[in-house]
């Protein structure tokens, strides 16, 4: 596991891209409570009897391996700020353990995020041999939108295209997703290859 000054200055350096503490708030998780009383912005006489979460890789790890269902369920849920938030966890967890694939998951994160970071958690999950929960990965597997606007009176919708598995085998659809508003859908079965085909070609005809 990374050392108390590795943690610190990690903290510092992406605190100001993480204004809502998704990624900083695990680095806390694994200071000492010397450490943190050593830190201008925190007031040593409010640290009280403070004993790291993470004190070794285990640990680390064992907290993101039981975190794998809910992660899921906010991808497949389509829950936008909460999937990302479960990212941004992961990326932390990564780090503190010195991960072999942290280099190729920040990458992932950083330069192709998209449909709520399936694709990474994918990556990570069977990088670690983790179990996947049932139904795992039923949902969104990729999305594109096409550029068409809604507005209610309440605020602004986009139609995008969406590739989905579900149950019964793969769907391209027609979504506003931020209303989960279904207005159209195409079943594929269990021809992947033909709804990735498909789909893409709906987006570069656009």
């Amino acid at each position: 596991m990374k050392t108390q000054l590795e943690i610190v200055a990690r903290l510092r350096e992406r605190r100001e891209r993480d204004m809502l503490g998704f990624e900083t708030s695990e680095y806390l998780r694994g200071l000492t409570k010397e450490t943190l009383s050593q830190l201008d912005e925190f007031d040593p006489a409010k640290v009280g009897d403070w004993t790291p979460d993470y004190q070794t890789d285990e640990d680390v790890l064992g907290v993101a391996k039981d975190y794998v269902e809910f992660a899921y369920s906010k991808i497949n849920g389509r829950r936008g700020i909460s999937a990302e938030r479960t990212v941004m966890h992961y990326v932390a967890w990564l780090w503190l353990v010195d991960s072999p694939i942290y280099d190729e998951m920040f990458r992932m994160y950083s330069e192709n995020y998209h449909a709520y970071g399936r694709e990474i958690l994918n990556f990570i999950v069977d990088h670690y041999k983790w179990p996947k929960p049932e139904r795992a990965d039923f949902g969104a597997w990729e999305i594109a939108p096409t550029g068409k606007k809604f507005r209610d009176q309440y605020a602004e919708y986009e139609l995008t295209n969406e590739l989905w598995l579900t149950p019964k085998g793969w769907e391209v659809r027609q979504d506003f997703s931020e209303m989960n508003e279904l207005t159209g859908a195409i079943s594929f079965g269990e021809d992947k290859e033909a709804a990735y085909k498909y789909f893409n070609s709906i987006n570069h005809a656009q």
